[in-house]
């Protein structure tokens, strides 16, 4: 039996990397955010993970930041 899906499956959490191409930023910028407690993250396995909603949330906030300005 085949599944539908309505929206395409993203994955729950993303490496450093990946989170600083989002930002448009240096992966030691996200690092950064993650010690200073901006974005949660953990590292795991010699790797940082990161929930991509945290993200999201994080970049949607900055935008409503900088319209209001």
């Amino acid at each position: 039996m085949k599944r539908k899906h309505s929206a395409a499956l993203l994955p729950a959490t993303c490496s450093a990397v990946e989170a600083a191409a989002y930002l448009q930023c240096s992966p030691k910028s996200i690092v950064k955010m993650i010690r200073a407690g901006i974005i949660p993250g953990a590292f795991i396995c010699r790797k940082w993970v990161i929930p991509v909603d945290a993200l999201t949330a994080y970049y949607a906030g900055k935008i409503e930041v900088s319209r209001k300005r």
